[in-house]
């Protein structure tokens, strides 16, 4: 309030310096001005005619009758004023009379503050000589400032008693009851609406008092009622969040229920590929050992009849050969197997170790094989064998398994061929070497709605189809959780969709792992 009191102070001066100090200052100035012209061209002057009409008429007797001590007592009368600078008189011939100089000639002749009077003296109406009468004015123009600065004081002292009369009336009847209103409306801003604001008087401010006062005790029964509103919602509130709550910790235990069946949806096509991969291997090997049982028993059948040599060298080349062959496909199966069972693991763990991006991706793919050769869907890939990945080849696995099944679920719907095309390249990940893994299909393509929604949980077109919305969002946050990436989506309706992965060659190290995905 106190630097309200003197912004308004400041700007009442203001406005009493123009609009009463600044006109009297003016006024005051051009009326000193008026009256110092008029004491020194007006008075003086007159003055000096003065002089100059006791001369013309008391020199006229004296220079008839060419005594100069006729005229001496005038001068001297007249050389009293201490204006009077230099007095010439002269005959009409132009001979010298008299003269009275009170300062050198030359002084005087130089001297700009002066009145000079020519006048020509005449005795019975004859011109008998002439003189010249040199006034100074700097009495007068001493006793005009005197006067200015008397007059200029008076208004000073006009204007100070102005000033003072302002101030008390602006302290009186407009800033006290200002401090009245301020304090009370401070009172009210703190929170405190019980603050009455009081009375100023019968005057303007009276009446904005009173208004106020009613407009406080509005507010104030508005506030009560409003308060009882929010506590009421507020409790309504509180029990709206309960629900909310308990419907969050439903819908997480549901995705977490959503995230088991994702899982054991890949170890079932894990269980699947390794039972379709190992057919071939042991099919091999149970046909050659059949087939080895059975020569072996028709050896022996010869045996007891007599064999001849030939016989013998033919059962033991077919011997020979057919234990290369079921070693050959035992060996297969058993490597098949060992890939398998590090597929499994890393599917179902969360172990960080070095792998190759090249083979983590190959046997990805061939878990997926047996679910895509109902139809004519071919997967290829282009990754060299020397990239090597310090990360979580589980998470990786999981991230090509839910693309490909996204690609082979949406992208070839309604179709009974396609192709898949997986591919790496170097790159640069948030400062750090990397590699960019895309995998891009020739399906129908993703609408640009969609697009901008497909990372989002829960999020699906087969909805009620057996999709969960959850496999793109597993997708996402593995890309950027536990492999420190970022995924990048670029599709065109008709032509098909990409999906691109940039992950670094080292992976961030998680701080919270439990060992399962």
């Amino acid at each position: 309030m106190n630097f309200i009191t003197r912004r308004l102070q400041y700007y009442l001066g203001i406005i009493v310096v123009i609009s009463i100090a600044l006109p009297a200052l003016v006024t005051g100035i051009i009326v000193t001005r008026q009256n110092y012209e008029r004491s020194v061209d007006f008075e003086a002057r007159i003055r000096a005619q003065n002089y100059a009409d006791v001369l013309q008429g008391g020199l006229s007797l004296a220079l008839w009758n060419i005594s100069p001590e006729l005229a001496k007592p005038i001068m001297d009368s007249i050389q009293l004023d201490e204006s009077v600078l230099a007095i010439y008189v002269s005959s009409s011939d132009g001979e010298s009379f008299i003269s009275y100089h009170r300062w050198p000639v030359e002084i005087i002749e130089n001297e700009r503050k002066k009145i000079s009077i020519e006048t020509p003296i005449f005795y019975q109406g004859q011109e008998i000589g002439r003189f010249t009468l040199h006034y100074g004015l700097k009495k007068s123009l001493s006793r005009a400032k005197e006067e200015a600065v008397t007059l200029i004081q008076m208004l000073l002292v006009q204007i100070f008693i102005t000033f003072i009369a302002l101030n008390l009336v602006l302290s009186q009847k407009v800033l006290k009851p200002l401090k009245k209103l301020s304090a009370s409306a401070k009172g009210i801003a703190s929170g405190d609406l019980r603050t009455k604001i009081p009375f100023t008087g019968e005057d303007e401010f009276g009446q904005l008092s009173n208004q106020l006062e009613a407009m406080r005790r509005a507010l104030e029964k508005h506030v009560t009622l409003l308060e009882l509103r929010v506590d009421q919602r507020t409790r309504d509130q509180q029990k709206l969040n309960d629900a909310l709550q308990e419907s969050v910790v439903q819908v997480q235990q549901a995705q977490k229920q959503l995230v088991q069946q994702e899982k054991l949806a890949a170890l079932g096509g894990l269980v699947a590929g390794i039972a379709h991969e190992l057919n071939t291997p042991v099919g091999n090997a149970l046909t050659v050992a059949t087939s080895l049982l059975s020569n072996t028993g028709a050896i022996k059948e010869k045996m007891t009849g007599g064999m001849t040599r030939s016989a013998l060298d033919t059962y033991i080349g077919d011997v020979d050969e057919g234990a290369r062959m079921i070693e050959h496909n035992l060996t297969r199966a058993a490597e098949l197997v060992a890939g398998f069972k590090q597929t499994a693991i890393d599917q179902t763990t969360a172990k960080r170790r070095e792998f190759s991006l090249h083979k983590l991706v190959s046997e990805t793919v061939l878990t997926l094989t047996p679910n895509l050769r109902s139809k004519q869907f071919q997967i290829t890939t282009d990754i060299p064998d020397n990239v090597v990945l310090d990360s979580y080849p589980g998470p990786l696995s999981q991230i090509v398994t839910n693309l490909v099944n996204n690609a082979v679920l949406h992208g070839f719907e309604g179709r009974d061929n396609g192709s898949i095309h997986i591919a790496s390249e170097p790159c640069r990940i948030n400062g750090k070497e990397g590699v960019k893994l895309s995998l891009r299909d020739d399906g129908k393509g993703i609408p640009a709605d969609n697009q901008k929604k497909i990372f989002d949980p829960f999020f699906t077109t087969k909805l009620g189809k057996g999709g969960n919305g959850l496999g793109m969002h597993i997708v996402h946050n593995l890309v950027t959780g536990a492999l420190g990436g970022d995924i990048e989506l670029v599709s065109e309706v008709g032509v098909g969709t990409e999906f691109i992965i940039s992950i670094p060659y080292v992976a961030p190290v998680l701080q919270h792992v439990d060992g399962t995905l």
